[in-house]
């Protein structure tokens, strides 16, 4: 099966480089088939990667190693029209993502008419606007990801840089932990010790964290989130009924209930917290020096700011 398994994954590979001139449409919601141009020379890399996870890492079906059924994922990256290079690095990381990978274009607030401010949440000189348009492009995702057949739904913005494990925790932890609805993924706290906030709802992960309900500004960050498809409409009654404001803010404040929590297994690398390893990951990429640069303020900068991402 091992054999077999590396064959058509070698088989894949070859398929897609042949296919790159290929015309493949993307953009908000898009499904893609194809690899960016960009990105095929790291095909040959990021196939080394797959071959040493390949027998605990499945597309479908059962887990080899363990029994256990693989949950149907579904990805999203958000990425402005005007930040190619971050849609190519994305391409890269994402070349060998298991499941389906959909681009969902940046958009303003004005896209979300039917929003609110969150006035609670818009607080200090931030870019409002920017957190507010980044609030509205994860809004959009909940109401289009909610009619799929996903069980699960993997967000992320287009700044951040995934650890070659990253598929294999992220499939253990859905597999392993019933009692989450909602995780941000390695968001971080920004003083204090995160252990009074740890919960032991999900034996064998031990850094998952809930935010003091009481005091909210705990845990900063979502370049990467994981949300469980069926609450899907609860965040999006919940966003009706407060509106919009920075996504870290709004989650401590709006949907902290006891089953969504800080995750932090170091598989999720951000420039905030992990500069030097953050450009060392960007490097081996062979992504542009620019992905770095953030498009929100730099005052109290909150973010990081067989289907596949296709760069318009």
């Amino acid at each position: 099966m091992m054999s077999s398994f590396l064959h058509l994954v070698g088989l894949l590979v070859s398929g897609y480089v042949m296919a790159l001139d290929v015309d493949c449409p993307a953009g908000e919601g898009q499904v893609c088939t194809r690899f960016s141009k960009e990105a095929a020379h790291s095909v040959s890399t990021l196939q080394k990667h797959t071959q040493t996870r390949s027998s605990r890492l499945q597309t479908k079906g059962e887990d080899a190693e363990e029994g256990k059924t693989i949950p149907k994922i579904d990805t999203y990256v958000i990425n402005r029209d005007s930040r190619h290079d971050r849609c190519v690095c994305m391409s890269k990381q994402l070349a060998f993502a298991p499941q389906a990978v959909y681009r969902q274009a940046a958009v303003g607030p004005d896209s979300c008419p039917e929003l609110s401010d969150d006035i609670a949440t818009l607080y200090g000189s931030r870019n409002h606007t920017a957190e507010k348009s980044l609030f509205c492009s994860n809004y959009l995702i909940w109401k289009q990801a909610r009619a799929s057949q996903a069980e699960f739904i993997v967000v992320l913005e287009d700044d951040a840089v995934i650890d070659d494990g990253f598929w294999e925790q992220i499939q253990h932890f859905m597999t392993d932990c019933a009692s989450f609805d909602y995780v941000t993924v390695d968001s971080w706290k920004a003083s204090g010790n995160p252990e009074p906030d740890s919960v032991g709802v999900c034996p064998g992960h031990p850094t998952l964290f809930r935010p003091n309900p009481t005091k909210y500004l705990d845990y900063w960050g979502t370049a990467v989130q994981v949300i469980r498809r069926d609450f899907l409409d609860v965040l999006i009654a919940r966003a009706q009924t407060h509106g919009m404001g920075p996504l870290d803010v709004w989650w401590m404040m709006r949907i902290n209930d006891g089953r969504s929590f800080s995750w932090q297994p170091g598989i999720a690398l951000t420039a905030e917290v992990n500069h030097t390893e953050y450009a060392s990951r960007l490097k081996a990429l062979e992504c542009f020096d620019t992905v770095v640069s953030s498009d929100l303020a730099p005052a109290f900068l909150q973010v990081s700011n067989q289907l596949r991402l296709q760069c318009p």
